[in-house]
């Protein structure tokens, strides 16, 4: 056995040297949970250029069918304003008409 100036030497050199385990496994750590946040942060940066890529694809898609729904709506639109001017036009005359005779009515119709 030791005596105890010896046995001091060795618990001091088994403290320096867990002190030093201790350490590098503390350093082996924060390197790998900087490494860590770094491959996440990859991953996140690749996940969001993919959904942005899938975004703009969907919006590029919508806005051709927007342009097309636009000048499918504007044909409609003259297409309806066309029939209702004809629809006016030949029913102008009868309105008229229509109207003069209820003006006269009234008119007789004071009078009596």
């Amino acid at each position: 056995m030791t005596s105890g100036p010896e046995t001091i030497k060795l618990l001091l050199k088994a403290e320096e040297e867990a002190t030093s385990v201790v350490e590098q496994a503390r350093r082996d750590r924060e390197s790998r949970l900087k490494q860590a946040t770094q491959e996440a942060q990859k991953e996140i940066n690749a996940y969001r250029q993919e959904k942005e890529r899938e975004y703009q694809e969907e919006l590029n898609k919508h806005s051709g069918l927007s342009e097309e729904n636009t000048k499918r709506l504007h044909l409609e639109t003259e297409q309806f304003r066309e029939r209702m001017r004809k629809n006016f036009d030949s029913k102008k005359d009868e309105v008229v008409q229509f109207l003069k005779e209820l003006v006269l009515k009234v008119e007789s119709f004071e009078r009596e």
